[in-house]
């Protein structure tokens, strides 16, 4: 199966941006790099879908959905169990996740915290705490407990997926 790419919409500081996701069908999911290793960024969707294009990629059109990583950024600044906001950490941890592996050694330490995460069910307390309703039987609502250890770890992997992400972004990119 060929890489199918999405159009995914992130906000950094205040700022709407756009970047190239990659479904890897049997492969990893991951996100569009350039020969060196960084994320492209654009500023509109229209602009990501024309680089596409122009790449020869397989684009499919679909509407994203925001990643809003000053929400990451406002938790990680106090990290508290009870401001846990479920779907946009875990949106954040996947996109980190997927950069990570698409950047390589520059992500080798969120890889390495995201496997923890899968070992101590963190991940998968954050995954169902944003109770996919496919998933989800009718009625009911999971809320995750999370304890200190958890916080602390939580913080750690996002704090250094955040750092790692804006480290991997084109410098042009950067506002």
């Amino acid at each position: 199966m060929d890489n199918e790419y999405y159009v995914t919409w992130y906000r950094i500081e205040g700022v709407d941006r756009y970047l190239l996701w990659r479904n890897g069908g049997d492969d990893h999911d991951g996100v569009l790099v350039d020969d060196s290793r960084r994320v492209p960024s654009f500023r509109t969707p229209d602009e990501a879908e024309r680089a596409a294009r122009r790449l020869g990629l397989h684009f499919c059109e679909e509407k994203p959905l925001l990643i809003d990583l000053d929400v990451v950024v406002g938790w990680l600044a106090k990290p508290q169990a009870e401001d846990i906001d479920c779907s946009a950490l875990l949106g954040a941890f996947n996109l980190f996740w997927d950069v990570s592996l698409s950047i390589g050694v520059i992500g080798s330490e969120f890889l390495a915290l995201k496997q923890e995460a899968v070992e101590n069910k963190v991940y998968d307390r954050l995954f169902w705490g944003t109770n996919p309703p496919a998933l989800t039987p009718l009625g009911k609502h999971f809320v995750p407990e999370w304890d200190d250890i958890d916080i602390e770890f939580l913080s750690v992997a996002l704090g250094t997926g955040h750092d790692m992400f804006r480290k991997s972004m084109l410098a042009e990119d950067k506002d």
